[in-house]
């Protein structure tokens, strides 16, 4: 993708698009559905309480955890995105 047609939303952007620059966009889906697998089984291996039962990371449980670190960002990406688009008309 040609760095004209980037949408950087947050600081860390292009560093992310450092990162995977180089792979094509089939590439990048397979690694995102890869990744999106492995989080599945992940999650489905483990009971309601190990994931949400106690705290795992300082106040934090194990199951909020994984939603900051997964679905939250996309949701925060949708807005961000979205806002931008109005703006841009």
């Amino acid at each position: 993708m040609e760095t004209s047609q980037r949408v950087c939303l947050l600081p860390l952007c292009e560093r992310t698009w450092g990162f995977h620059e180089a792979l094509d966009w089939v590439s990048l889906l397979a690694r995102l559905t890869e990744a999106k697998t492995r989080l599945v089984n992940t999650i489905s291996a483990r009971s309601d309480a190990e994931l949400y039962g106690g705290p795992w990371y300082g106040k934090w449980t194990k199951g909020r955890m994984i939603q900051f670190n997964t679905s939250s960002p996309y949701a925060n990406a949708r807005v961000r995105i979205r806002k931008w688009l109005k703006e841009k008309g």
